[in-house]
Formats: C-alpha cells, sequence, structure tokens
C-alpha cells in the first residue's frame, strides 16, 4: 500500500473543507472544484486515476468507495496535521536541522514550497516546467499559436488523421505529454 500517495490523496480532497468553502463530505462531494465526487462515483472527470485510487482500498468498487469515504472522514476527525503542512523540503528531509547539516557540509538541496518531495524530485519537477515554459516561448517568439499548432500537428508522421485541438497541445497525462508541439515550424 502506499502510505504517501493515500494521505496526500486525503489531504488534498480536505483542502475545501479546511478552507471554508464547503463544509461536509456532502457539500465535498458535489464540489466542482475536487475530485473527491469522482472517486465516489458522483461525477466523472476523465483525467483522474479514479480505479487506481479506490483499488487501494478494495477490489469491488462499491466496499473501496465506502472504505475511502470512511478513510477521509477520518481525516476530518484528525483536524490540523502539522506533519502534513509546510514545505515539502523541510518534510521530506526530516526537518531543518537537517537542512542546516546539510548547508553546512556543502549540500545544495532544490526546493520549492509547493512540491512535495526529496531535492531529486522538485529539481525534475523544476525542469520539466522550465523545459515547457522555454519551449513555449520560443513557439511565441517564432509567430506559432497554438491555433497554429493544432493546425499543423495532424501532419506530423506518426499523428496519422488525429484531430487535434490548442487544448491538446497544452495537455499533459499518461497520453499526452505536452510535446505535441515538438517539430512544428512556421
Amino acid at each position: 500500500m502506499d502510505t504517501y500517495l493515500l494521505e496526500l490523496v486525503r489531504y488534498i480532497h480536505l483542502n475545501p473543507i479546511r478552507a471554508g468553502i464547503v463544509s461536509s463530505l456532502e457539500e465535498l462531494r458535489r464540489y466542482r472544484y475536487s475530485g473527491h465526487g469522482s472517486l465516489l462515483g458522483a461525477k466523472v472527470h476523465l483525467w483522474q486515476e479514479r480505479q487506481e485510487v479506490l483499488s487501494y482500498f478494495d477490489e469491488d468498487v462499491r466496499l473501496a468507495m465506502r472504505k475511502y469515504e470512511d478513510y477521509v472522514a477520518e481525516g476530518i476527525a484528525m483536524g490540523e496535521r502539522p506533519a502534513l503542512t509546510g514545505g515539502g523540503l523541510v518534510r521530506s528531509t526530516g526537518g531543518w536541522g537537517e537542512i542546516l547539516s546539510a548547508r553546512r557540509a556543502g549540500t545544495n538541496l532544490r526546493s520549492d514550497e509547493r512540491i512535495l518531495g526529496d531535492s531529486d524530485f522538485v529539481e525534475n519537477v523544476l525542469e520539466a516546467a522550465e523545459e515547457r515554459v522555454e519551449r513555449e516561448t520560443l513557439y511565441k517568439a517564432a509567430g506559432v499559436s497554438l491555433e497554429d499548432a493544432a493546425r499543423r500537428a495532424p501532419l506530423l508522421p506518426g499523428r496519422g488523421d488525429f484531430p487535434l485541438t490548442a487544448t491538446d497541445c497544452q495537455a499533459r497525462g499518461r497520453d499526452h505529454d505536452g510535446d505535441a508541439l515538438d517539430g512544428i515550424q512556421k
């Protein structure tokens, strides 16, 4: 079982309750900006890995949804959890003492408050984001709009008659690596 993943799912899905945007699990189920309702079958998000998350709770989908909902409810009862707040680097290294020791030893650890994970993971995420920004900047400088790219991308080798939209050009995920614009020139 991936305890970190489950804690992360619960933490993220409880954010609207902690922020006071919704006040109950029932409201959270209907809240359009949360994947909680999708995991419970109340709505569909094609981008959400519903089966994968539910598989951690049980093989039977109905039982898995019930166990997931109980798990999230337990998170409400736990209240504020200091171990799940604050910057990712502080938490992943074991606290400020470890960070200070690494700095004294001359080790530079990369961090970003928005990213939970160790220094290598943070480095990889930030590098991928920087590459995307650089790529988009080059396209803009060359005068290639997303509409141009969407129109031209189906002409690339291996694309066939796949209809591509401007949104597809920006999409990331299992079937979209965000590189639909690669190789497109004005």
